[in-house]
């Protein structure tokens, strides 16, 4: 009880009640110590300054590959995810970093930074815990109920689980 500790003088309640260690200076109940700030190491990026680079790193990433695709004359678009066929289950660690072209790319930027973004402030380890988890169980679905003699591409699976990552 907090009334019952302030009327008790503060040297003689014991070290384990005060959380203070033996021979510390106490102070009385109810008396706020000075608080010190805990400073960040010079050179240790803030998690708003990691979020963004790994956000940007990953767009810049797409752009890439899409440059190095549409040199090769789009031949990297049949990599994606074939549905129930043994060669499309390669396209599962493929087709995020795929495009149909440009204006698939262009759709899915600004909803890629943001998103990544959002889930990178909770840490860079989740981000590529949740990320793996979602690249693959999308990737499987896709292939499991995907529509047959097709292939599918793109980061939209990404976007959309990191939206649901968001939410829950």
């Amino acid at each position: 009880d907090v009334e019952a500790l302030r009327m008790v003088p503060p040297n003689s309640i014991p070290s384990t009640v005060c959380h203070a260690p033996v021979g510390a200076e106490r102070h009385p109940v109810g008396s706020v110590e000075p608080m010190s700030i805990v400073q960040r190491p010079s050179g240790t990026p803030t998690p708003w300054r990691t979020a963004a680079i790994g956000s940007a790193g990953l767009l810049v990433l797409l752009w890439i590959i899409e440059i190095v695709d549409s040199i090769l004359n789009n031949r990297r678009d049949s990599a994606g995810i074939e549905p129930r066929d043994t060669d499309g289950l390669l396209g599962i660690l493929f087709a995020p970093l795929l495009h149909v072209g440009w204006d698939h790319l262009a759709a899915n930027s600004i909803p890629l930074l943001v998103l990544s973004f959002l889930v990178l402030l909770s840490g860079v380890g989740t981000f590529v815990r949740a990320t793996a988890i979602i690249w693959v169980i999308s990737g499987v679905g896709t292939w499991l109920i995907g529509a047959t003699y097709s292939v599918h591409l793109g980061a939209s699976s990404l976007i959309f689980g990191w939206v649901v990552f968001l939410v829950l």
